[in-house]
């Protein structure tokens, strides 16, 4: 049997080997500059758990002192608390958005539009 009768969808196969070597590139790239070492990577996570915690702890502290100032009925410090980690969550979704569009125009046009830029606001 010749090898081109095995191979059922052409055009997937096409599609494949062009997202390969996009994101080949895209590797070749990050080696060229030097940002794809693992403390790159540990930075980035520590710079998105610190987007998060920052807010949260903001929120907690002005819940515990709005509770002790002027006590309520419903409590301050879990309803800030919880929209400082909300606020801080919307933050860190923002700026991954912006990071995939910054990857997405280096990359070029070799990716299919449907696949990029899904979910970001």
């Amino acid at each position: 049997m010749a090898r081109h009768e095995t191979r059922k969808n052409p055009s997937a196969d096409d599609e494949l080997i062009k997202k390969v070597g996009a994101e080949s590139r895209r590797k070749i790239r990050l080696r060229q500059t030097g940002t794809d070492k693992p403390w790159f990577g540990m930075g980035l996570m520590g710079l998105v758990g610190w987007s998060i915690a920052v807010p949260g702890l903001l929120g907690l502290l002005s819940g515990i002192w709005i509770d002790q100032r002027w006590p309520s009925p419903f409590s301050w410090t879990l309803m800030l608390l919880a929209g400082g980690i909300g606020l801080g969550c919307l933050n860190v979704w923002y700026w991954l958005g912006r990071q995939a569009d910054e990857i997405e125009s280096e990359s070029g046009p070799d990716l299919p539009e449907d696949k990029v830029g899904k979910g970001r606001p």
